[in-house]
């Protein structure tokens, strides 16, 4: 994710402008990921610091947003190839288990 900051045309008073369009990701309410734009205008140093800083923090509280998500997938994973493997495990012993029993009466 990153700031695309576009040059404005010098201001009368010698200053030049800043547009900075910041990429915001949300998902919709079926889950699927949506992609907006928020466009800010900055005349001045100071504010293009700070929308800078404040755009650190976001991406910042993004990427613990993500990472949690991304470790709460590991986890329903881990616990579905558990399951997995408890049922293969038994289906297994049931198997073997018919096996050794048909074998016995011949």
């Amino acid at each position: 994710v990153s700031w695309h900051l576009y040059r404005k045309p010098p201001c009368s008073y010698g200053q030049c402008g800043v547009i900075v369009r910041q990429p915001l990701f949300s998902l919709t309410d079926d889950g699927d990921p949506k992609l907006t734009f928020r466009v800010t205008s900055i005349n001045s140093k100071a504010a293009a610091a700070n929308a800078l800083m404040l755009a650190t923090k976001e991406m910042h509280e993004m990427n613990q947003s993500l990472s949690l998500q991304y470790l709460q997938i590991q986890q329903r994973l881990e616990n579905q190839n558990r399951q997995f493997s408890i049922m293969s495990n038994i289906m297994k012993t049931k198997h073997d288990t018919a096996k050794n029993a048909i074998q016995n009466v011949r």
